[in-house]
């Protein structure tokens, strides 16, 4: 699933200040507009033409939250200013989000920075809003915490745990394990993992019984690079 970004070679661009996008598509959901998206409420069908996500390589991810030509997207994009509710409605919005790293799916870390990050995002001048959104949306109830994709912190809404559940066969069992942070007594943050799938809700599981196999790979595409022949 890992794929390789041609960003650094590209010229930057010009940018204009993030402002409200009163009509963007549902299939299109941009950054700027990913709370009035999300928090509608709106929740994906069953059919291929229904539901707000969809796969696409990272060019187009940068492009479409810029509203740029892919092949014009550079590393110099605006930085975005987002709150830990924003960070969760982004998390909702895009269905799976990486946290931090690159790959074939949004990435938080990158959404709040506004372009690539080179390294460890801790040094960046975006740092601490990084650290309060990722903080923020790990403690969600509604996102699931795991290594999904390439084996690195992914973020999975709540919205598609039924379809996860019911492909997890397609999938590698120790990146569905749900990763959680303690803080121990020497103030310390400890990190432990629960197994799949022993932290399935009952009614995530009932869902994902109801689900064909089809429909379920259906929501799964359209946010993730998934082998659909299994």
């Amino acid at each position: 699933m890992a794929m390789t970004s041609t960003l650094a070679s590209r010229p930057p661009i010009a940018t204009a200040r993030f402002g409200p996008v009163r009509h963007a598509p549902v299939c299109r959901p941009a950054v700027a507009a990913c709370d009035r998206l999300a928090l509608s409420g709106r929740r994906m069908q069953d059919s291929a033409e229904a539901g707000p996500f969809r796969a696409e390589s990272r060019p187009s991810i940068l492009a479409r939250r810029y509203d740029a030509d892919p092949a014009s997207v550079g590393s110099a994009t605006q930085a975005m200013q987002m709150t830990p509710e924003e960070a969760i409605a982004f998390v909702r919005t895009h269905g799976i989000v990486l946290e931090a790293a690159a790959g074939p799916v949004p990435s938080l870390a990158e959404a709040i920075a506004g372009a690539p990050i080179q390294g460890s995002w801790w040094p960046h001048p975006r740092g601490k809003a990084i650290f309060r959104a990722t903080r923020a949306v790990r403690a969600a109830d509604e996102v699931l915490v795991c290594r999904l994709i390439d084996g690195k912190i992914t973020l999975v809404h709540r919205l598609l745990w039924p379809a996860l559940v019911r492909c997890a066969g397609r999938l590698q069992a120790d990146r569905l394990a749900r990763v959680t942070e303690t803080h121990t007594a020497a103030g310390r943050h400890a990190v432990r993992t629960i197994s799949f799938p022993q932290w399935v809700p009952a009614t995530v599981s009932l869902e994902a019984d109801a689900l064909t196999e089809r429909a379920a790979l259906e929501r799964l595409r359209r946010c993730m690079p998934i082998d659909a022949n299994g």
